[in-house]
């Protein structure tokens, strides 16, 4: 019983010493966080900061580019491209349209969602994945 309670007492010792500013999930969502911004930054348009994303294809040249994620499916209607949402509205128009109109410096956040709950709110339209972005307010 003694090493039971001696262990408990090193468990209970080792939790509360923690502190937030040692946790090193926050330090490393900090500096992802810090990374995203440099990227968005440095990029001259939209189609060249989503090429350093994971999971995205981009391809093409300014003007004629293709797009798709990695893991999402082909729809009839739209075939490979995924739903892109500007500022919570569906943007309706072609990826290269997307491109001409979003300035990287109004952009604050972009999300690449492809996992099925996040993308079922959008029905069949978020098959293929959906790239959200939200411009500076």
């Amino acid at each position: 019983m003694n090493g039971i309670s001696t262990l408990f007492g090193i468990l209970m010792i080792g939790l509360l010493g923690c502190t937030n500013q040692a946790a090193p999930s926050a330090v490393t969502k900090q500096r992802h966080e810090n990374i995203r911004r440099q990227q968005m930054e440095n990029a001259g348009n939209l189609a060249e900061y989503l090429k350093t994303q994971p999971g995205v294809i981009v391809t093409g040249h300014f003007g004629n580019y293709a797009i798709r994620l990695q893991n999402g499916a082909n729809t009839l209607e739209s075939g490979t491209e995924p739903l892109f949402i500007l500022d919570g509205m569906p943007f309706n128009s072609s990826f290269n349209e997307l491109v001409n109109f979003v300035n990287m410096r109004d952009v604050d956040r972009i999300q690449i969602l492809r996992d099925a709950t996040s993308m079922a709110s959008y029905g069949s339209r978020g098959a293929n994945g959906i790239i959200q972005i939200n411009m500076k307010k």
